[in-house]
């Protein structure tokens, strides 16, 4: 069912959007890698991304056609494993439903189906999710290997086992399994991504000495914010471009969080030094979309939530009652009061006998 929920949103989101195939920044090199890679001599740090287009390249198509199909499929297949982590954090398929249906109205997938040559944001999106997924479901053989040929695909994939690194710590599962587990896959995952840049670098001569240069001038703040214009006004250009990137879902992420469960927020605990850390160095509305899994499932958390009866917490049965969507909480439906009414009247029918 999640999987066939996502390809139709996915088709109706292709079959709504236009899209555009532009020839700046990144997407020629993808255009290039698709046909010619490796390429000798590369500059950029694009270039080291070449498991996407080498996905793309697979497909019996023409060049646009065959990036169309890839994009298709891994965003589709993206959307699947965000429904499979919002049910297994809240354990509710209505969560992880309004999770998708939002997830699909959103920046990433829309920017993806709308310029299909950025290749790499939806083969990320789907390695990034399913790698979490296997890491909170503890398939820690299964996503040794995953992760390591992730090392190719982007690198916020290299942020998955810190992340979940970091979840592990939060949630007071210190066991030697939760916590030598995340560490021997960051250390893998980072020495695959190392191999891999020294092996294109010492074979196909890819430049690497732009690395430290970039990592030092913050793009975010020397690059991104000052073309959005003159100061103080880039400054609210370039909050509503992040706050564009899931919308209303922020704030109602934020109020979600306090009816979500423990671990959910955790979660999304985890993901904020690596939501803004890729920010900093990558467009932030790129990088952001990244994270749905920290805004978007407690958004649906929230809308999801019973509804209230009154302003007060009624007390029951000599303490409050736990919802089934996980989470600290109290019964605030219609269920709950007719069970309390059909318990008393039970106690009552008790002592007359």
């Amino acid at each position: 069912m999640p999987l066939l929920v996502n390809l139709i949103m996915a088709a109706v989101l292709r079959g709504a959007l236009p899209y555009t195939v532009a020839e700046g920044g990144e997407r020629y090199r993808y255009y290039l890698m698709h046909t010619f890679s490796p390429i000798a001599d590369c500059s950029s740090f694009h270039c080291f991304r070449i498991l996407p287009p080498l996905l793309a390249s697979l497909m019996p198509l023409g060049t646009i056609d065959a990036f169309l199909v890839t994009g298709f499929l891994f965003q589709a297949a993206a959307g699947t494993m965000l429904w499979l982590i919002a049910e297994h954090l809240h354990g509710s398929r209505r969560v992880a439903l309004l999770t998708i249906c939002w997830f699909w109205i959103t920046w990433g997938p829309m920017q993806s189906f709308s310029d299909p040559l950025l290749i790499a944001d939806p083969v990320q999106a789907f390695w990034s999710f399913a790698a979490l997924y296997l890491l909170l479901t503890e398939r820690y053989v299964a996503a040794l290997p995953f992760l390591t040929l992730g090392a190719a695909a982007k690198e916020s994939v290299l942020l998955v086992p810190a992340i979940y690194a970091l979840y592990a710590w939060f949630t007071l599962e210190r066991t030697a399994r939760r916590l030598l587990w995340p560490a021997l896959l960051v250390a893998v995952l980072a020495a695959a991504w190392f191999t891999l840049r020294f092996a294109l670098h010492r074979w196909f001569g890819y430049v690497t000495a732009g690395d430290g240069p970039y990592l030092r001038q913050l793009y975010f703040f020397t690059d991104w914010v000052p073309s959005l214009g003159p100061a103080p006004g880039n400054v609210a250009t370039a909050a509503l471009y992040m706050y564009g990137t899931f919308g209303a879902a922020w704030v109602l992420g934020a109020i979600g969080l306090r009816h979500a469960h423990r671990r959910q927020r955790m979660l999304t605990l985890a993901a904020i030094p690596a939501m803004a850390f890729l920010s900093i160095y990558q467009l932030p509305d790129r990088a952001l979309a990244c994270f749905p899994y920290a805004i978007l499932i407690p958004a649906a958390v929230y809308i999801r939530r019973p509804r209230r009866l009154c302003c007060r917490r009624p007390y029951i049965g000599g303490r409050h009652r736990t919802r089934g969507g996980g989470g600290p909480g109290v019964y605030h439906d219609v269920r709950a009061l007719g069970w309390h009414l059909r318990r008393s009247a039970a106690m009552k029918v008790e002592r007359r006998q």
